[in-house]
């Protein structure tokens, strides 16, 4: 039976860009001491991809509105309107 190692406590991470890499690192930290499984730090490794991602979305929406004069509200309803995502 493999042995189960405990995992950090949760704490509240910041939510910036610094606190986002603090909380991957210190996964890192934890995965090389044996204190976090590789199944926990691959969840958090996806669920950092994903915020990146959502902030790389809003910053074209932003970069869109600027370049077309438009308020980013307005922005993300012509683009809404403009990309289909499915059915």
């Amino acid at each position: 039976m493999a042995k189960k190692t405990p995992e950090s406590p949760a704490k509240m991470t910041q939510r910036t860009s610094a606190g986002l890499r603090g909380s991957l690192f210190d996964e890192l930290d934890g995965l090389r001491k044996g204190t976090v499984n590789a199944t926990r730090a691959n969840a958090v490794a996806k669920l950092a991809s994903t915020i990146i991602e959502t902030v790389r979305v809003e910053l074209d929406v932003a970069k869109y509105a600027e370049r077309n004069k438009l308020s980013p509200d307005r922005a993300l309803r012509a683009l809404n309107t403009a990309i289909e995502l499915g059915e």
